[in-house]
């Protein structure tokens, strides 16, 4: 066991369902807790079930026992057959050998001289996927309604089985258990990077453990076409394959490529194999087959479903492609072919067809695209998009299933009864709910995993607009109460999504996936009003310790050292928070902690420009990374500035304190202390109450070419005595990037003479347009910028 779980997360070492700290417990400890006492424990489970109770004493899951079957009333019991293949998948103790009785009518009988030792019960009074379980000393009793029921009833006994000296034990207790939401899902995108049917299987092993029941499998994608489809063998033979991917961050200026082929596909009997092993495990695959949009792989293969001539070529590198497929008949003839064969291989009552992402050029262009907009009367091009969703969602309903796609298929119209995966914010599934659709939320701020979890997640190369901790998805909520009781009702659930630009091997999916998985499945599967985070924190630990025996790594920037920061007045005050009690050290020079570093005592306020680092410390031994914040107090520190105009609502950062807060931005420009501007320029007046003596100015902003953020043309400096009439003290020019480089931040500093003064005017004067060498040449640049310096 490495270190850091040994200290933070030790637990009695004979269990395979170790005890957590209590449930209210807000740290954990640092030092083993050793605790024998499985006979009265406090063990928890994740997801949390509705309701639990321990007893004392525990049951004995002996070799050889007696297995009873049974009926509430009348109907169908649970098979022997069925009960051993679950208990074989879940890794329970074997019961193929003991003796079965039944079914009968209750679960006690007059014939039956010895009692039954586990008794499983069809009880009609359960939902679907309802369970509950009741355990004593003598016997383990179980009852669902369904054999989804069942399994879910004992994958959570996989998770408290313990065994001490050889021998298999539960603990005493009663459990009553339903999911909050029908619809908890995982996605995962195989057509960036190919992932084995191995590893798919694996993956739905762990959805499976924590009670997801559906699985987005995205097949499709401009860098690679995943699924055998018999009538166009091109799709694979070439739309399978590029010649090479893009090496490290798509953000990064000049692009590099490995030059090695990549690709790979299922075949159709791989297709039929999961997902019928996704079936035995309670979850449905649910397939997308992306149009008309990210089409790359497949006009490559098949160009002349495109609207211009081609070549075209499989994608090597990220992001949105202007080719895509072209509304003509011979490509909803292809589509419909295509999906035939999809819906053969895939029983689920949804087939996601994506319908994001759609560039308007290549359809404005088009002459065949003109023809069909008079044909049907459309006279905007995002019509087109409309009727190109219309015409697919018609053909799948009168196949008997139903679209889905992501939030872009709201744009003019939802197809009839079609549900929306809203992914771009709630907003869109929000507005879907009101129109009366059903929807699934994936809110990229709340579920793309590929996000980095935090600060180190982030240095260690991890690509991202913003941070995902774990708490945040643990706070995540899909139905919020903006809507009405009934329009929540249209909340089907949510998923999580794993977009795989910068995760090609199944060793880095993991980090990712684990443990922002395991919140999630709590979200979906428990009521909110019982939701706690220290209390999920408590019941992780055995969780991860599973996990390292299955040989995963999971992502540990939870366990670092949260740092919050505080306006006291002019005053910039930094707490530090951690999971465990171990002893808390920092540094403020941005060197790396230790036990010989500052200890805190409390929260500490910051003089000038200061970099703190912040670990957990136990016997020298540091137990998490311990990432740098940068802060800076000055005059203006917390004073609220009058903006000339306002910030994009997209990168909003705090508002009027957003420059004033005293904390500075990181790489990731969505990380919250950015704020974004398009098409204005950033004016601005600080008032400083009174007249002071001043002799610069500083602001920071960030150059990343790559997400169409580049540095301003100007920096200009306006003092004030009375807000009216300003006079200019300093200005800056900012040399244009001549040539792609590497996301950097940058620090404008303006120096002039002392002078006394009690109105700051600063203006930062925006790139206008992205330059020549940029894919998005002409196209307007972003200004982002953070803490404006006053000394």
């Amino acid at each position: 066991m490495p270190l850091l779980l040994s200290l933070i997360f030790s637990v009695a070492c004979q269990s395979q369902a170790p005890a957590p700290a209590t449930a209210e417990a807000s740290k954990v400890p640092s030092a083993a807790l050793q605790n024998e006492n499985i006979s009265a424990p406090e063990r928890g489970i994740i997801p949390r079930p509705t309701s639990m109770s321990w007893q004392a004493g525990r049951f004995s899951w002996q070799p050889e026992g007696t297995l009873c079957l049974s009926v509430a009333e009348k109907g169908e019991a649970f098979t022997a057959a069925s009960f051993q293949k679950a208990v074989t998948r879940l890794g329970l103790p074997d019961s193929s050998q003991w003796q079965v009785r039944g079914p009968i009518a209750t679960a006690e009988s007059s014939d039956n001289a010895e009692p039954c030792d586990i008794s499983l019960r069809r009880s009609a009074e359960q939902g679907a996927e309802a369970y509950a379980i009741s355990v004593t000393q003598k016997q383990l009793e179980i009852e669902a309604a369904t054999d989804l029921g069942l399994n879910w009833a004992l994958t959570s006994l996989s998770q408290l089985l313990q065994v001490d000296g050889g021998k298999n034990y539960l603990p005493a207790m009663r459990l009553e258990d339903a999911p909050r939401f029908s619809y908890r899902g995982m996605h995962l995108d195989v057509g960036r990077h190919f992932y084995s049917p191995a590893a798919v299987k694996r993956y739905l092993d762990f959805l499976a453990r924590y009670k997801f029941n559906r699985f987005h499998w995205h097949l499709t994608e401009d860098q690679g076409w995943r699924i055998e489809i018999k009538k166009y063998p091109r799709l694979t033979s070439v739309g399978s394959m590029r010649k090479e991917t893009l090496v490290g961050l798509y953000r990064n200026f000049p692009h590099e490529y490995d030059g090695t082929p990549t690709g790979g596909f299922y075949t159709q009997e791989e297709v039929k194999e999961i997902v019928a092993y996704a079936a035995e495990r309670g979850i449905e695959v649910i397939p997308e087959i992306e149009l008309p949009g990210h089409s790359l792989a497949a006009l490559a293969a098949y160009p002349e479903l495109g609207c211009t001539p081609g070549p075209f070529e499989v994608a090597t590198t990220w992001g949105v492609f202007e080719d895509v497929f072209c509304p003509k008949e011979e490509t909803f003839v292809f589509l419909e072919n295509v999906l035939q064969e999809v819906l053969e291989l895939f029983p689920s009552s949804m087939i996601h067809i994506g319908g994001d992402e759609v560039p308007p050029d290549r359809w404005q262009e088009s002459k065949e695209v003109a023809a069909l907009m008079k044909r049907e009367g459309l006279t905007e091009i995002p019509e087109v998009q409309t009727y190109f969703i219309n015409r697919i969602g018609a053909y799948l309903k009168s196949q008997g299933r139903t679209l889905i796609g992501w939030d872009e298929i709201l744009e003019g119209g939802l197809p009839d009864e079609a549900v929306v995966m809203s992914w771009r914010g709630q907003e869109g599934g929000l507005t879907a709910a009101r129109q009366g659709a059903r929807v699934v939320m994936a809110p990229n701020d709340f579920t793309y995993f590929n996000q980095p979890q935090g600060e180190a997640d982030a240095e260690s190369g991890s690509a991202g607009s913003r941070f995902l901790p774990l708490e945040k998805v643990y706070g995540f909520e899909p139905a919020p109460d903006e809507l009405t009781a009934e329009e929540k009702k249209l909340i089907l659930g949510a998923e999580g999504c794993v977009w795989t630009e910068y995760i090609p091997t199944e060793a880095q999916l993991w980090p990712k996936v684990f443990p922002r998985l395991l919140a999630l499945s709590e979200v979906l599967w428990s009521t909110a009003e019982e939701s706690n985070y220290h209390d999920f924190i408590s019941r992780l630990s055995p969780e991860l310790l599973w996990l390292e025996s299955q040989g995963v790594e999971y992502g540990r920037d939870f366990l670092a050292v949260k740092q919050t920061s505080s306006l006291s007045g002019a005053q910039v005050v930094v707490q530090l928070e951690s999971l465990s009690d171990a002893p808390l050290y920092y540094t403020v020079d941005g060197t790396e902690p230790s036990g010989a570093s500052l200890a805190y005592e409390g929260p500490f306020v910051i003089s000038g420009d200061q970099i703190v680092r912040a670990a957990a410390v136990q016997k020298e031994k540091l137990l998490s990374g311990a990432s740098p914040r940068n802060y800076s107090a000055h005059l203006a520190t917390g004073l609220e500035l009058a903006y000339a105009e306002t910030w994009s609502e997209r990168y909003p950062a705090g508002g009027a304190l957003a420059l004033t807060n005293g904390r500075r931005g990181s790489l990731v420009f969505g990380d919250g202390n950015w704020q974004g501007f398009l098409d204005t320029d950033v004016e601005v007046v600080i008032e400083l109450g009174q007249e002071q003596q001043v002799s610069q100015v500083e602001v920071g902003s960030l150059t990343s070419p790559g997400d169409w953020i580049m540095p301003p043309r100007g920096v200009r400096v306006l003092l004030s005595k009375d807000g009216q009439k300003f006079e200019p003290v300093a200005e800056l020019s900012v040399p244009g990037l001549a040539e792609p480089t590497p996301p950097a931040l940058n620090a404008h500093l303006l120096e002039f003479s002392p002078q006394k003064t009690r109105f700051i005017k600063l203006v930062v004067e925006r790139t206008l347009e992205l330059p020549a060498w940029h894919p998005g040449a002409g196209k307007p640049a972003w200004l982002f910028v953070d803490e404006v310096s006053i000394r």
